[in-house]
């Protein structure tokens, strides 16, 4: 549905529901490490399908230069698509995808992620030996990821049925453990040419992925994780010139989330070297269970709002005969009702990733 320029706010005794709205897709930036501009703009271009810059300036409070930085961010990952309005100098914007229509859309395609990273693989094997510092570990990481994600492409084309899906067929290798080579990599710099390799996957998850949407400098102290498997603050501090306080607040979102864990440095005393006994140390020791283990973490979080929906949908029913001819009245229960159907889809995905681990 399209917002009409004069009707863009919907009438005032239905804004609380929308408030409720977009206090969800907030909570979710928040958790997530997303911005909160761009949780705004998602959440807004959701419920009224079509917006223009100045409509959504006028939703969000926020600045036109803040609203038009964040469109281009969403543009430029094709989360968000824009249209020029016929016969005037603005453009409509809206999301690239109905979540109703597609699973793959409701929790998010990986598919441009898996052939940037199928094809780095192949780089790093034609241009780089194990003569190269670096080299090993960015093929591990890699290979894991590629193969996480790939997994992931495969489960929620199954979501709809989750009986359909046996976990032993879907088995996560427990193999992953920290070795000295690991620590290693804290003391000493990659080789020259593989960190140009890396610095070449960062900028890709910065600026061309569906993660560019996190925050700049939570999104690069995650993917160093996913590089490095192993980092003290220290080492993100040389590696990104981010502040103590910046780098901390990153370090604990990572854990709260399930991303990375301290190291228990007592278990690998005989190995750490001792330069490092004395800082704390932080790991994405398995890049797969890192992966489900977030995402179960972050469908606990949305799922946690199938109560609060399902209570506005009942408010709404009641109230009815009062509020249907009011502006936004529709607007309103149709996106209540698309977040209570995709609650199922999560708490499917929910019990499948559990199954996995």
């Amino acid at each position: 549905m399209t917002a009409k320029k004069d009707e863009v706010l919907i009438n005032n005794r239905l804004k609380e529901y929308q408030n409720v709205i977009i206090d969800y897709f907030i909570e979710r930036a928040n958790f997530s490490g997303q911005s909160d501009t761009l949780a705004s703009i998602i959440g807004y271009l959701t419920i009224y399908g079509t917006l223009t810059q100045s409509q959504l300036q006028k939703l969000t409070k926020f600045s036109k230069s803040t609203i038009s930085t964040g469109l281009s961010n969403l543009i430029n990952v094709k989360y968000v698509k824009k249209e020029k309005i016929p016969g005037k100098r603005e453009y409509k914007y809206f999301l690239s995808y109905d979540s109703q229509e597609s699973i793959d859309d409701a929790l998010g395609s990986v598919k441009l992620e898996i052939n940037f990273l199928r094809q780095k693989i192949r780089e790093l094997r034609e241009k780089f030996s194990e003569k190269h510092f670096g080299y090993t570990m960015l093929m591990k990481r890699l290979s894991d990821l590629t193969e996480i994600f790939e997994l992931y492409q495969v489960l929620i084309k199954k979501i709809k049925d989750p009986t359909k899906i046996v976990s032993d067929d879907y088995k996560l290798s427990s193999s992953d453990k920290l070795t000295q080579d690991d620590f290693e990599t804290i003391l000493n710099d990659f080789d020259p040419k593989i960190k140009k390799f890396e610095n070449e996957i960062i900028d890709f998850f910065r600026y061309e992925s569906a993660y560019s949407t996190l925050k700049s400098f939570m999104l690069i102290v995650f993917v160093y994780f996913l590089t490095r498997k192993v980092l003290t603050q220290k080492k993100i501090r040389k590696l990104t010139n981010l502040s103590v306080g910046k780098i901390s607040q990153v370090v604990n979102m990572l854990i709260r989330k399930g991303h990375i864990a301290e190291v228990d440095k007592r278990k690998y005393k005989s190995f750490i070297p001792k330069k490092l006994m004395r800082q704390k140390i932080y790991a994405m020791i398995s890049v797969k269970e890192s992966f489900f283990v977030a995402g179960i973490n972050s469908l606990k979080q949305m799922v946690k709002w199938e109560n609060k929906f399902k209570a506005i949908a009942e408010d709404l029913k009641e109230r009815e005969q009062g509020l249907n001819q009011l502006y936004g009245y529709n607007i309103i229960e149709q996106t209540v009702s698309n977040n209570i159907e995709l609650m199922e889809i999560y708490k499917n995905a929910l019990k499948i990733f559990s199954r996995l681990l």
